[in-house]
């Protein structure tokens, strides 16, 4: 995603960009403007996820799914995200947060406050680009410099032992639904990219019914939906240990 708009023109396409001009929304084209009722934003990343394209749409009065501007930029990063699970007494993993540190203060940081092993992603992308385990001293620096690469902040967090990922779908019409049932077994190991949209993607299962992890999934998720403004369609994902907490 470049943060060019396009639209196509007969076989092949040309830029364009949403706008509002005397009362009309819709986007440019050959001098004027194709009228649009709704827009439904299929795009991933940073550009579609983060708020900017919600932003250029919310300005040209064009209505569309999902996330607002507002709650689309904080969920896009993580460390807010994180901060805000803090104070909703949301169990989350132990984290620091870098800003533009050299390798060597945010090394002994990190070995001080989280120790090994851990995990360091960048704070504002997703898709796992950029996202290490670091096992041990030696991994660190690579890891560090991987997730710098992609933001000027990042993200450190305590690896903790799980037992299986599990997604929590949100969908609102006239109420709001939260439904835990999406179970990914990966048998604790890293998620990545390739293991996300890879054909070698890990086993899912249909979460069981009436089971303790995914009622408080469920509830986490409204608690998480309310002060960030969730609406419309989401979802939520989780590590379920060992212990079922």
């Amino acid at each position: 995603n470049t943060g060019e708009w396009y639209i196509s023109c007969g076989s092949g396409r040309s830029v364009t960009y949403p706008v509002y001009i005397d009362g009309k929304s819709g986007f440019i084209s050959d001098g004027g403007i194709i009228s649009v009722s709704l827009a439904f934003i299929c795009l991933h990343g940073d550009m579609g996820e983060d708020g900017n394209v919600q932003g250029a749409l919310t300005c040209a009065h064009i209505p569309y799914i999902g996330q607002d501007t507002y709650a689309s930029a904080l969920t896009c990063d993580k460390a807010y995200t994180k901060i805000i699970a803090e104070y909703l007494k949301i169990p989350t993993a132990p984290f620091k947060i870098f800003i533009s540190e050299d390798v060597k203060t945010a090394k002994e940081t990190a070995e001080k406050y989280l120790g090994y092993p851990m995990f360091l992603k960048p704070a504002r992308l997703g898709s796992s680009f950029g996202a290490s385990p670091v096992m041990s001293s030696s991994d660190f620096e690579k890891a560090y410099l991987d997730a710098a690469e992609f933001d000027g902040r990042v993200l450190a967090e305590k690896l903790i032992s799980f037992e299986y990922e599990l997604e929590c779908a949100f969908f609102e019409d006239k109420n709001k639904y939260f439904i835990p049932d999406g179970r990914i077994l990966t048998d604790g190991d890293f998620y990545g990219y390739k293991e996300k949209y890879g054909e070698s993607s890990p086993k899912t299962e249909t979460n069981p019914k009436n089971d303790g992890a995914a009622r408080l999934a469920a509830s986490y998720s409204s608690s998480l939906a309310k002060l960030l403004g969730i609406k419309r369609l989401s979802r939520f994902d989780y590590f379920v240990t060992h212990d079922g907490a």
